[in-house]
């Protein structure tokens, strides 16, 4: 992932994580992984909740143990804990959303996923002529 920041990234915090000290390489690498954790955990939370779901009932529904399924859940929307890549797809399945759809950083791009996501094929091939029209 390859990402230009308008940050100072000497000496950048958010929260309790800085990046002072760390060479510009790593401040970046460190500050990617907040940035996808906060929106992958976002995502996550808007999803369970449009979905009308318990952080319990969905991790059951995930698969998770049920003595542990609301607290996991609830530590992934908190961002204290990053899913497995394999989780998220499992939770994409059960909200019927692409798994894409919660590493999108911004709100419209996840709309345009879960927008093309539950698309008809018809609708899906319209879309993707209009596309290409555009160029």
């Amino acid at each position: 992932m390859s990402h230009s920041f308008a940050i100072p990234w000497q000496n950048y915090r958010i929260g309790s994580i800085s990046t002072s000290g760390k060479s510009q390489h790593d401040a970046i690498d460190l500050l990617e992984d907040v940035m996808t954790s906060s929106t992958l955990s976002i995502r996550l939370k808007h999803a369970r909740l449009a979905a009308g779901l318990s952080q319990e009932e969905l991790g059951i529904r995930i698969g998770l143990e049920p003595a542990s399924a609301s607290t996991r859940m609830n530590r992934y929307e908190l961002g204290k804990r990053i899913p497995a890549p394999e989780l998220i797809e499992r939770v994409a399945a059960e909200l019927e959303l692409p798994a894409a759809y919660f590493y999108a950083y911004r709100h419209d791009e996840a709309e345009l996923l879960e927008r093309y996501f539950r698309l008809s094929d018809a609708g899906k091939a319209r879309l993707m002529k209009f596309l290409q029209d555009l160029k």
